[in-house]
């Protein structure tokens, strides 16, 4: 689940794409391969479906809202509850609901808006659509939806993130002519999980309301 974490961070904080956009031969590749170099948008959703192999579904959705260096990111997500968990709370299921809010002004971050810190230590995250590194892949006739695959050798130059999938990652990702609009991606871990990730971006003017400190 770390690693899906990780792939959420890479969907929805950073998107680039290889510098060289051009076939071997020399010919411009179709332009949805480009977008991601400006999409930059104000809000980004993306939701989760993780089911593992006994039929057992995790959800999650999480909310990154931007307004030029600020932004309040919002997430619930379930996970398994440990048995620690089980007997502190007196409940008996399974799954646990995490929520919670982060919140980043004037350079400083926030769990509840009140007490505040310094920023996480940067890494480079990225999702990187650079063709040569998918692959079957399939550009729609109006050029806005991209179909591909990514092998899990290539899951990390293009995800960010290494995937531990049984055969390849399925991606699809849809544009409207401008900007990308949405990502989705589908794998099945070794562990016999099936997940589905699915991103939507938009370029709507935001205002944040943060909380009064």
């Amino acid at each position: 689940m770390k690693k899906i974490l990780c792939l959420i961070l890479a969907l929805g904080l950073v998107l680039s794409t290889g510098a060289a956009l051009v076939s071997c031969g020399g010919e411009k590749l179709p332009a949805i391969y480009t977008y991601a170099e400006e999409l930059d948008p104000t809000r980004t959703v993306t939701s989760v479906e993780y089911t593992d192999a006994n039929g057992i579904k995790l959800v999650g959705w999480y909310d990154l809202q931007v307004a030029g260096e600020n932004s309040i990111f919002t997430y619930e997500y379930d996970r398994y509850r440990t048995v620690e968990e089980a007997v502190d709370e007196g409940v008996a299921d399974r799954i646990k609901t995490v929520s919670g809010t982060v919140y980043c002004k004037d350079g400083k971050y926030s769990g509840d808006g009140v007490n505040w810190g310094s920023s996480p230590v940067a890494t480079e995250i990225k999702l990187n659509l650079d063709p040569d590194l998918l692959s079957d892949a399939v550009i729609s006739e109006d050029g806005n939806t991209l179909t591909a695959a990514i092998t899990p050798e290539n899951s990390e130059a293009v995800l960010g993130t290494s995937l531990s999938a049984v055969g390849n990652i399925s991606i699809t990702a849809t544009a409207n002519g401008t900007y990308l609009t949405g990502v989705v991606l589908t794998c099945t871990t070794i562990e016999g999980a099936t997940v589905t990730v699915r991103t939507s971006y938009s370029r709507n003017v935001i205002e944040l309301t943060f909380p009064e400190s």
